[in-house]
């Protein structure tokens, strides 16, 4: 298109620029020449530096490029009309991080084991597919309290700071219930992990 930018020219860059890419000399050059590949990879880039350059309202995006071998956070402005500032910064490892989070968050809901949540009261917060046998046992959901045998359990638990093991027998089957009293902050929960073998 007419007015669609097609590249770019570096007019200045800091220090922390040539240390965060591993660029040198750059400036007076285009982007195309520095980074071969660059927009054809990365054609978003283009596409939001120009509408900045031509609009002046300022945007902040992530970005993967290879070409910095990871994730870019970018805040980009317009110091004036057909021009444009990025400010970057490489985020490759808090998105690494983040990863990591999700996917530990994931092992409840796909662990093979029941694995429950209680709160204080013993109101069921959590409770994954794998449970659904205990708590059909229990007659309980999420949301529910729990029996009160199971509670007086959780209680001691939670009294006595410490982890607790025990089985409960049913449908010619055994469940090992765990129960483990996690603090997180002003926020207190009680966490059960159980096991479940057949006879």
């Amino acid at each position: 298109e007419k007015n669609q930018p097609k590249d770019f020219v570096y007019l200045d860059v800091n220090s922390a620029f040539e240390t965060l890419t591993g660029l040198k000399n750059v400036v007076g050059r285009k982007v195309s020449e520095v980074i071969p590949g660059l927009l054809e990879s990365n054609p978003e880039l283009l596409e939001i530096y120009g509408r900045v350059a031509m609009t002046g309202k300022p945007e902040r995006f992530e970005v993967y490029s290879d070409s910095f071998g990871g994730w870019l956070s970018v805040v980009v402005y317009s110091p004036g009309e057909g021009y444009f500032t990025a400010v970057f910064d490489n985020i490759t490892e808090r998105r690494k991080a983040e990863e990591t989070i999700r996917n530990v968050a994931k092992f409840p809901e796909e662990s093979p084991a029941p694995v429950m949540r209680f709160s204080l009261d013993g109101t069921i917060t959590y409770a994954n597919a794998a449970s659904m046998p205990l708590r059909r046992h229990w007659h309980s959901e999420v949301g529910d309290k729990v029996p009160a045998e199971i509670m007086r359990r959780i209680t001691d638990v939670c009294d006595s700071d410490a982890t607790s093991e025990f089985q409960v027998d049913f449908d010619q089957s055994i469940f090992s219930l765990i129960i483990v009293y996690v603090k997180e902050g002003r926020s207190e929960e009680r966490r059960v992990g159980k096991e479940c073998r057949s006879r």
